[in-house]
């Protein structure tokens, strides 16, 4: 029971375990709700998360959801979404907004310099090749919704290439 453990800021990551050390979740970071006061904390249960911790382990890479193979006719073109991305300086640059091209669909939408994006329609983008991909496989004619750590908040937007 999650609700009898101390959770202190930094523990996020840490390691929840029964009276004998038997490994039970992973605990996760607190979440806290300034109008009344109140903290959440929450563990992912370990089964849940077993076979990406002994793959990470093995050195083998996580999966990922399956992409489409076959590509759009008219895909998204990632410049005409008027977002550029910080300098990709590592492989695994993070996708943080540099600059939003003013009445471009990003900006429409409300993206913003300094918004990490996360989540393209529910897919992990961990990096800014990540992003590219995932929003060039992407038709021009469908909304995209993307979540963005904007601040401490997580924020989702949604828009399309195409002017409605």
């Amino acid at each position: 029971m999650l609700d009898a453990v101390t959770n202190n800021p930094g523990a996020a990551g840490g390691a929840l375990v029964t009276l004998r050390g038997r490994l039970v979740g992973i605990l996760g970071k607190e979440l806290r709700n300034t109008s009344n006061h109140t903290w959440l904390n929450y563990a992912v249960p370990i089964e849940e998360i077993r076979s990406s911790v002994d793959r990470l382990l093995a050195g083998k890479p996580v999966d990922e959801l399956e992409r489409p193979t076959s590509r759009p006719v008219r895909p998204i073109a990632f410049d005409e979404l008027g977002i550029v991305l910080v300098p990709e300086v590592l492989p695994r640059t993070p996708p943080y907004v540099d600059f939003v091209r003013p009445g471009s669909p990003a900006a429409r939408a409300g993206l913003r310099p300094d918004d990490l994006v996360v989540l393209v329609n529910d897919r992990l983008t961990q990096s800014c090749k990540m992003l590219r991909e995932e929003l060039e496989s992407m038709d021009r004619e469908t909304a995209v919704r993307v979540s963005v750590m904007r601040g401490t908040e997580l924020v989702e937007v949604t828009f399309a290439v195409s002017k409605p």
